[in-house]
């Protein structure tokens, strides 16, 4: 079984390529919250406009994009999902934001992927691009992290 899971980290590894996963801590707000509405300042360029203490971290995985299919209110809309595989060494959960280059994904299904032996091999994560307050949040993210050309 060890040959089967290395030979899908090897597959996962060659179409690999960095890019960033944000997480975010639910248990720590960030200053620029306001204590009446609970509303972030989508400005803040401590907490990327989260309201939440933040982590940045770079991970390499592989990525496709697909149609993806979501029910909300008994209306079906379709749009471009992106699916990432990612080795199990990094960890990553619903709602953490993925920087792909100039997108930015919110993660909202996690899939852990199990061979026979229950081994966790690699995470598939289904995610859709955020949809507001790109440019700030960009401008704002490359100031963390620096550069990114």
């Amino acid at each position: 079984m060890r040959a089967f899971n290395d030979n899908i980290k090897r597959i996962i590894e060659k179409f690999s390529y960095d890019f960033f996963v944000i997480r975010q801590d639910f248990n720590i707000d960030c200053s620029c919250k306001n204590f009446t509405t609970k509303q972030a300042d989508p400005t803040c360029p401590k907490c990327l406009g989260t309201g939440h203490k933040i982590k940045v971290k770079k991970i390499r995985g592989a990525s496709e994009d697909r149609k993806a299919t979501f029910r909300n209110s008994g209306l079906d809309e379709q749009t471009l999902a992106y699916h990432y595989y990612i080795d199990a060494k990094y960890p990553i959960s619903e709602q953490n934001i993925i920087v792909d280059g100039d997108e930015v994904m919110i993660a909202y299904r996690i899939e852990k992927k199990k061979t026979a032996n229950r081994e966790h091999v690699y995470t598939k994560v289904a995610a859709h691009k955020k949809k507001s307050n790109i440019k700030i949040f960009m401008k704002n993210f490359s100031k963390i992290v620096g550069d990114l050309s």
